[in-house]
C-alpha cells in the first residue's frame, strides 16, 4: 500500500479515467510543461504549446504499474 500527495502551483490538474485519458478546457495559449507522475516511472515532463484555438492531442507512454 502506498499514498501520494501531489502539490502543483497551477489551477490545472487531472486524474486520468480508466482508459488513461484526461482533458482540460479554457487554458490560455502559450508554452507549458506537463508533468506526469507514476510510481514506477517517477516524474515525466513534456513541453507543449497551446494554440489560441483548437485542440491538441498528446501521448505520454508510461510503463504499466504492477502491484509489487
Amino acid at each position: 500500500m502506498y499514498g501520494v500527495i501531489v502539490v502543483t502551483p497551477t489551477a490545472w490538474s487531472a486524474i486520468p479515467g480508466d482508459d488513461g485519458s484526461f482533458g482540460w478546457t479554457g487554458i490560455p495559449p502559450g508554452e507549458y510543461r506537463l508533468a506526469v507522475w507514476q510510481k514506477k516511472s517517477g516524474l515525466v515532463k513534456k513541453r507543449l504549446n497551446v494554440p489560441p484555438s483548437g485542440t491538441i492531442h498528446l501521448t505520454i507512454a508510461l510503463p504499466e504499474e504492477n502491484d509489487e
